[in-house]
């Protein structure tokens, strides 16, 4: 029996990954700009879904005052921006296609023109053409086979994908081509290998799609929530008892045994020539050399239920931040910024996030910070601290926290003492994070495990460079059907805030809901929700009988 492939591993890995992220590959879900034509073959999305929005901005160049392209060109390009179909965009392609054998074109206009007529076949598919539908199926297929011949596993499955969508779309009968004879086995035979090469990507795709399927069905709660199997998924669950070999449980160690070594005093008392109190040596010599813990096995199933019942409408929140931690040796987020109006509940979600899955959490609030002491102060100064990542691994013993940033949009911008935004560009970069520099203690620590979240009531105030780093969620205000959720976890707090238990504070009834409701309205921000439930409890002590 001859052994695998020493790289299958690693491409069916690849492939796996460019099933659950594409966008890698065929740009974001929401693009908000046109994509390439390769982007589009794999599946890429118009801009803002829209084919007459995405047709207008890729043709801009065209229809701009004063451009210098070709008189038939620019009448055609303003055809199809003011009436956007199949039908003027194949006129303003043939308008192209005709213009670009002129030899009086300039360079940059020819590379333009051939680009915007290659996109103009994605409009007019998009529109309905069964056509263009058909062209770009054959475009698809054709960029598989370019893919296969580049070894490129991973984005074969999205092209073979998207070829059968454009091929299901050319649905009306395309006029035959003219048959020219030519003998079919010399042909055939030279495709053997390219077939060969396709069912071996195939299988390795099938195999990243089993274990795709296997992630979302714990997702939404099936194999395993409630530890039970249905029969007929037994022989499915034995083809995977390989990927889930048991394995030690995941450790890292944030500072090097010997990193704290040249600073002063003594590791065991503390006590130095200059001081007799702490020194930072003796703070954090227990962390030196210690493997510690990462957060993992965490039940997302059993997460995303409680979750889903306390906040139903974040629910495609909930599945996004869950489905990270999916198939990871340890629980890490992706770095991510909700964005929401003010009360929707960003802040309360991420601490209870992070509270189910038992990721030890901070939430370090933005708001007006000017200067790097994130990152850590000299211990020069009196007042000299740690970076706010090492307190938090100190205090927990943990190496994968998770550092909630609120209202990260209200740093503030000055450079005098620092930034708080450059310290956070610096640790959300792979390589800026595994070597972080703390002035503390004035060593390398490794903080590539450490776990970032975000709120912001808009991305208008977010610096450039962590917007580039974050995955941006836009989060929904809460709904009027979403009240009785929000009262369950709403009336808890306001008890434990007064000292109060549930023999001296009740649900409410009936017509207290109804009332709330009623205050309530269309829903919105939980802040005034809390004040009107604030004030009915307090109404209802004053009406309270006196003994």
């Amino acid at each position: 029996m001859s052994k695998p492939h020493p790289t299958r591993g690693r491409r069916v890995a690849a492939t796996r990954l460019s099933l659950q992220d594409p966008s890698q590959y065929c740009g974001p879900i929401e693009p908000q700009v046109p994509l390439t034509l390769q982007e589009r073959l794999l599946g890429g999305e118009m801009a803002k879904g829209l084919p007459g929005l995405d047709l207008a901005i890729t043709i801009v160049s065209l229809t701009e005052v004063g451009s210098t392209y070709p008189s038939r060109v620019r009448l055609a390009a303003r055809k199809a921006a003011d009436a956007p179909s199949a039908k003027t965009a194949a006129a303003l392609e043939r308008a192209l296609r005709r213009e670009l054998d002129r030899d009086d074109l300039a360079d940059y206009q020819a590379i333009e023109m051939s680009r915007v007529a290659d996109l103009l076949i994605c409009h007019q598919a998009a529109f309905g053409s069964a056509v263009a539908n058909a062209r770009m199926a054959a475009m698809a297929f054709n960029y598989t086979g370019r893919l296969l011949r580049e070894g490129r596993a991973a984005p074969v499955w999205l092209a073979l994908r998207s070829a059968m969508m454009f091929a299901e779309d050319a649905s009306e009968e395309i006029e035959a081509l003219r048959h020219v004879p030519e003998p079919r086995y010399p042909r055939l035979a030279m495709l053997n290998a390219r077939v060969s090469n396709l069912s071996s990507e195939l299988s390795i795709g099938t195999e990243a799609q089993e274990l795709v399927e296997v992630d979302r069905a714990v997702l939404d709660g099936g194999v395993g929530a409630d530890g039970t199997v249905d029969p007929e998924d037994v022989a499915f669950l034995d083809r995977l008892i390989w990927k889930t070999k048991p394995t030690a449980a995941p450790t890292l160690v944030v500072i090097d045994q010997h990193a704290l070594d040249h600073l002063p005093g003594s590791a065991s008392s503390g006590s130095s020539n200059a001081s007799r109190g702490s020194t930072p040596r003796a703070e954090f010599q227990p962390l030196a050399g210690v493997a510690l813990p990462l957060v993992h096995g965490i039940d997302v199933a059993a997460v995303r239920a409680v979750l889903d019942r306390e906040y139903p409408w974040l629910s495609d929140l909930t599945g996004k931040l869950l489905g990270d931690l999916v198939g990871g040796r340890f629980a890490r987020f992706q770095r991510t910024l909700l964005v929401g109006k003010p009360g929707s509940g960003k802040t309360r979600f991420l601490r209870r996030l992070t509270a189910l899955c038992r990721i030890p959490s901070l939430v370090y609030s933005a708001a007006g910070v000017a200067d790097s002491a994130f990152g850590g102060t000299s211990r020069q100064w009196s007042t000299g601290r740690a970076c706010v990542p090492v307190q938090l691994i100190q205090r927990t013993r943990t190496a994968n926290p998770c550092v909630i940033v609120d209202e990260l949009e209200k740093a503030g911008t000055r450079r005098d003492n620092g930034s708080l935004i450059d310290t956070l560009t610096a640790l959300m970069e792979p390589e800026g994070s595994s070597a972080f520099f703390d002035p503390y203690i004035e060593t390398e620590v490794d903080l590539s495990a450490v776990q970032y979240l975000a709120t912001a009531n808009t991305t208008a105030g977010v610096a450039a460079p962590l917007l580039d780093r974050l995955r941006v969620v836009a989060v929904p205000d809460p709904r009027p059907q979403d009240l009785a959720a929000i009262l369950a976890t709403l009336l808890p707090e306001i008890r434990a805030d007064r000292g109060q238990d549930e023999a001296w504070c009740p649900d409410l009834d009936p017509e207290e809901v109804a009332i709330v409701a009623e205050a309530w309205g269309k829903g919105g921000s939980i802040r005034p929700l809390r004040r009107i439930v604030e004030t009915l409890l307090s109404g209802r002590e004053a009406l309270a009988p006196r003994h």
